[in-house]
């Protein structure tokens, strides 16, 4: 067994994972070269990660790991589908917290709707969602497009219900942010305010 302080030796067909990049998940080694690096040796890698696609990775500067070495952690965790898909359909704290003063709510809720999957926005706003570069390598284009419209949707609901209990100074901000807010946010505003 390698002493923890070494630094395994890999071949072909090895799985490893990168400590400092569990968003990439678990790679196949499809290539392995001796390499050295400041008289040290190392080894040049191909490897085609599950999440992140080719890499080439020097094991002078990553600390790979066999994956079987490799528990679970919080990150990983945040990346299992169901829990990523079941993120991206819930509002954020600021739109829904009850304590926070109304017109406070109607901003993060109209920033929350200024997304709309028919603009082509919805892309820019998985990746910042989820923090990953590609959000499609875990969930489909169709799938991504249905988080959004559920998180839009419960965003509206949420909406007309604030708007039903702000004062009319207050009344008046919200509309003066929702003039200011992208074309999305307005037509949802628009719907939410109807009869109100």
């Amino acid at each position: 067994m390698t002493p923890p302080t070494e630094t395994p030796i890999f071949t072909v067909g090895d799985e490893v994972v990168h400590p400092k990049k569990p968003e990439w998940g678990v790679g196949a080694v499809t290539k392995a070269e001796k390499a050295v690096h400041e008289g040290k040796p190392c080894q040049r890698l191909s490897i085609r990660f599950d999440r992140a696609g080719m890499k080439t990775v020097s094991t002078a500067f990553a600390a790979l790991r066999p994956a079987r070495e490799q528990a679970a952690t919080p990150t990983e965790a945040a990346l299992d589908v169901q829990g990523l898909a079941m993120k991206l359909a819930e509002l954020p704290r600021e739109a829904i917290d009850t304590r926070r003063a109304g017109i406070e709510r109607v901003a993060a809720l109209l920033q929350e709707l200024a997304t709309d999957p028919e603009d082509g926005d919805m892309l820019a706003w998985a990746i910042r969602e989820t923090g990953l570069r590609d959000p499609m390598s875990l969930l489909s284009r169709a799938e991504l497009e249905s988080r959004l419209r559920t998180r839009r949707a419960a965003a509206e609901r949420e909406l007309a219900r604030v708007l039903g209990r702000l004062s009319r100074p207050e009344r008046a901000q919200a509309e003066a942010i929702a003039a200011a807010a992208p074309s999305a946010a307005q037509r949802a505003w628009a719907r939410a305010s109807r009869g109100r």
